[in-house]
């Protein structure tokens, strides 16, 4: 999995608070739950949240790979519910400020699967085979209502090799939607260079765009498809050693026996 990240003048709207996190499995136990990314977007943004994307970021990843005999489906669902009571203990202490000013998109990529949920504006896409699908659509939650549903949908697939996940915030993906959105898809490789060059190109437009883009990109890794074929080959190998034997005691007996 080769991720791709891309902030554009975080700083242009002072009342909007824009943050990417990125967590990875600190021990080898953990590796097989795949990476954390989350992509946030706090508006109308107050001096007491100053702290508050930050403590959330915290809190799922430590609940995510808390438990390393957990499927990463499952870490995902338990750090999502600690997420949501952390804002709803925020609301309870009467911090509400951030209700429905919170666009979050939390993902959980590795090797082929992707889980992911979503409130507010923040969009989620599938680019596969030229194809753009927006997959955010089915975990759609707007962050209104109860806080301890903030994170109220989950969605769970596989993905193909080569397939693209890009993730925007709101106002990014309405000024690059029609022109640039369309270059990047046609891209016949979308690869870090190839995006700066399309950044390049619209350098005065630029000025005035504000949020993040996160593009995740399926790619095969060789040692997983290679380690399977070993293990198959070694435990093959012994299969046939003891059969062997088996059958060279079996014969020695019959010969004892015939003699």
């Amino acid at each position: 999995m080769q991720v791709l990240e891309y902030s554009f003048n975080p700083n242009l709207d002072k009342d909007i608070k824009l943050r990417t996190f990125r967590f990875c499995p600190d021990h080898a136990s953990k590796n097989h739950l795949g990476d954390l990314y989350i992509v946030a977007e706090e508006i109308n943004y107050l001096p007491i949240d100053a702290n508050l994307l930050e403590e959330l970021a915290n809190i799922i990843q430590e609940e995510f790979y808390s438990n390393p005999k957990r499927m990463p489906e499952f870490s995902f669902k338990d750090a999502l519910r600690q997420g949501n009571s952390f804002l709803a203990k925020k609301a309870e202490s009467g911090n509400v400020s951030w209700l429905g000013n919170l666009n979050i998109a939390v993902l959980n990529l590795g090797g082929f699967f992707l889980n992911f949920s979503k409130s507010g504006t923040t969009r989620i896409l599938l680019l596969r085979s030229g194809e753009l699908t927006d997959i955010g659509q089915e975990t759609e939650s707007h962050g209104i209502g109860l806080p301890s549903k903030f994170f109220a949908n989950i969605s769970s697939g596989r993905l193909t090799p080569n397939d693209k996940v890009l993730v925007f915030t709101q106002q990014l993906f309405e000024s690059l939607y029609d022109d640039v959105l369309s270059e990047i898809i046609n891209l016949e490789e979308i690869n870090d260079r190839n995006i700066k060059r399309i950044i390049s190109s619209w350098k005065k437009e630029a000025r005035d765009w504000s949020g993040i883009l996160l593009i995740a990109i399926a790619k095969k890794n060789g040692m997983p498809f290679l380690m399977p074929f070993k293990l198959f080959t070694k435990n093959k190998l012994i299969i046939l050693l003891i059969s062997l034997i088996i059958l060279l005691l079996i014969s020695f007996f019959i010969f004892q026996n015939n003699f």
